[in-house]
């Protein structure tokens, strides 16, 4: 998801903002988990500046992009093995608690981080059973 809104940017024919670009660095580095007055602070501009700035280069808000961070770092835990509980995982990735893991998941994903867990799962049996 993050790799196509950033394409859809540069395909815009545009070269991107420098500053714009080290905020996007500065969201990855921080895992999606800084907050909008931070990233302000640095890139020295305001917030509806900040916002324009990455819908018109991004095609999304730094908040957007943020919870999109976010919510891929969920995914890339849930992918690994280890039982990890779903208020830990919310934590890690920077949420303010499980309900948001949850509400912000199902959003971008369509299912529960729980569900998909279980799919996860339901697919290493069958790969176990069918000797994939």
């Amino acid at each position: 998801m993050l790799d196509t809104a950033l394409v859809k940017g540069a395909e815009r024919g545009r070269d991107l903002d420098p500053v714009l670009v080290g905020a996007w660095q500065e969201l990855l580095t921080r895992r999606g988990t800084l907050t909008m007055g931070e990233l302000q602070r640095h890139t020295g501009w305001s917030r509806r500046r900040l916002a324009e700035r990455f819908r018109e280069q991004v095609g999304l808000t730094p908040k957007v992009m943020a919870r999109l961070v976010r919510c891929e770092r969920a995914v890339e835990l849930l992918r690994q093995p280890g039982h990890r509980s779903i208020a830990s995982l919310a934590l890690t990735c920077g949420y303010f608690d499980q309900a948001h893991l949850n509400r912000d998941f199902r959003e971008l994903t369509g299912c529960t981080p729980s569900g998909f867990r279980t799919v996860l799962r339901a697919d290493a049996a069958g790969a176990v059973m069918t000797g994939d």
